[in-house]
């Protein structure tokens, strides 16, 4: 339990990573008691993103381009306007996380059009038989 706690202190995203050795763990908990803490630490996990965003892959996973809309992911910051940023780095990270989500968010939108066959051809162009070897 120890290592478990002075692993997510010293880097808090590793908590999502350790959640299957926590859930094991509450084995000696009453079922609601130990689905009511996974739950909550699987919240707490999904809402605190702090992974770096020069760690953060430059196309889109299958879960980003699938998943929830880019628009309302937890981790966009907005621009400061009346303030100035601490870093260069969290200015740096703004921008690019701002950037990137607006640069997929398109290609996002047009899957989901296009898989509830509802895809506009001025939208976005659709390729057949094609795949991609490396990048």
């Amino acid at each position: 339990m120890k290592f478990i706690e002075s692993s997510i202190i010293s880097d808090p995203t590793c908590l999502q990573a350790m959640l299957p050795m926590i859930k094991g763990m509450l084995g000696n908990y009453t079922k609601l008691e130990s689905d009511f803490m996974y739950s909550l630490l699987l919240k707490i996990a999904n809402i605190t993103d702090l992974s770096n965003w020069q760690e953060l892959k430059q196309i889109p996973t299958i879960e980003e381009l699938f998943g929830d809309p880019l628009e309302k992911v937890k981790y966009l910051k907005p621009v400061l306007l009346d303030s100035e940023y601490s870093s260069t780095d969290q200015y740096l990270n703004v921008y690019f996380r701002l950037m990137r989500t607006e640069c997929f968010s398109a290609i996002q939108k047009g899957i989901l059009d296009f898989k509830k066959g509802k895809l506009d051809e001025r939208d976005m162009s659709v390729y057949y038989n094609v795949s991609v070897d490396d990048i």
